[in-house]
């Protein structure tokens, strides 16, 4: 199965040919059945925009739940949400989806149809290890997320394949700061590549100072969600407990290894040298400048701070000139910020109203349909006594 990429601001993703093909089914085999084709690799059901898939309902949350394609198995994630998630009548956290597995939001009824027969075959996957040696079922090959928050040097890692951050009770990544949504960002392992998702947050998620919809997550990223500015990898260490105090971290010499070293000015001429492409360490950047500085012995240091002053202060004055040109056009800012709340406080009372009349027209749609059955069988009942009195 093609799939076509996915755009964002800052990288694209497509998924892998052996990835399953996923299907939602809502009246299943019923004349109102309606399907949708899960062609991304993370869908999120809720109760309004920008949810993939909508659910006009009072027990459904805006960001419920999310059904991941890892390009192996199919994951259902409920969002740690009050009304909770059911698969097949049972409340779920995170399961892997079977075909034909019905998943229930509210008071809809979801059937999930998984056609693994769609690309070629899944590369096999390393045998889980357990105590009797190796065995299992075999697992997704991931690594867990190593998360730091820059700020407070608080650590997170993330094991599970699908996880939320927010404020919301139960996140993996709980982030009680400024900005912050109750459900603002997920993360989801899609094959052996740990991706981000933003949940339409009005802050939105920022990796490397790109703002971003979807993308992949690298060892060394940046990502700012809200206030909290989160790096990405590091040691397993950093993201779990902080290191002891006062750990000694070279070992102090004593006087055999001080017999034991060099001479400075007899070099050892025994020293193994670098093998293939290995090159030695760089020097350090201030070694490098006073080796700079000794070569151009008419270089002085007066010159050089005299050029970093000047460069200082006409930076300053740029600064002072912007903050300016921005004081003076606060009352405007000022008043299209107010504008803006305005309108997305009627937009969020227009959207309220809809889905109150979205419910009741599908109320009233429910009961035509009942009393259209019950005048059914009405008729046939009369036309059945007609047919008995001409008999």
């Amino acid at each position: 199965m093609s799939e076509p990429e996915l755009e964002t601001q800052q990288t694209t993703f497509s998924m892998p040919a052996y990835a399953p093909a996923i299907r939602l089914i809502v009246g299943f085999a019923s004349p109102n059945q309606k399907t949708w084709a899960l062609k991304r690799p993370a869908t999120i059901i809720g109760s309004r925009r920008p949810a993939h898939i909508v659910v006009h309902h009072h027990a459904v949350s805006e960001s419920h739940c999310a059904i991941v394609n890892t390009g192996r198995d199919v994951i259902l994630a409920d969002l740690h949400t009050p009304g909770g998630t059911l698969r097949n009548g049972q409340a779920v956290d995170t399961v892997v989806l079977n075909h034909r597995d019905v998943v229930t939001v509210g008071d809809t009824k979801l059937t999930v149809e998984i056609d693994r027969r769609a690309g070629p075959a899944c590369p096999r996957v390393q045998p889980r290890m357990t105590a009797a040696g190796v065995g299992g079922k075999p697992v997704d090959r991931f690594e867990p997320l190593l998360l730091r928050d820059q700020k407070s040097q608080d650590g997170w890692r993330v094991k599970r394949r699908v996880a939320l951050v927010g404020r919301r009770s139960g996140a993996t990544v709980h982030l009680d700061a400024d900005q912050v949504c109750d459900a603002h960002a997920l993360l989801f392992c899609c094959g052996d590549t740990w991706m981000v998702l933003d949940l339409g947050s009005r802050a939105g998620v920022v990796l490397n100072h790109w703002p971003v919809r979807l993308a992949r997550l690298q060892e060394g990223d940046l990502c700012q969600i809200g206030s909290v500015t989160l790096a990405v990898g590091g040691r397993e260490s950093e993201a779990s407990e902080p290191e002891p105090p006062n750990e000694p971290r070279t070992k102090t010499p004593n006087a055999a290894d001080i017999q034991k070293k060099p001479s400075m000015s007899r070099p050892d001429r025994t020293a193994p040298k670098p093998v293939g492409n290995s090159r030695p360490a760089a020097p350090a950047p201030c070694a490098a400048m006073r080796r700079g500085h000794r070569g151009k012995p008419g270089t002085e240091p007066g010159s050089q701070l005299a050029t970093i002053k000047a460069e200082l202060e006409l930076a300053w004055a740029r600064l002072n000139k912007w903050k300016l040109e921005v004081a003076d056009h606060s009352d405007l800012l000022t008043e299209c910020s107010g504008d803006l709340s305005r309108r997305i406080a009627q937009l969020d009372a227009r959207d309220a109203a809809m889905r109150g009349l979205l419910h009741d027209l599908t109320r009233y749609h429910d009961h035509l349909v009942e009393c259209q059955a019950k005048l059914t069988g009405l008729l046939d009942e009369r036309a059945s006594e007609c047919a008995s009195e001409r008999e």
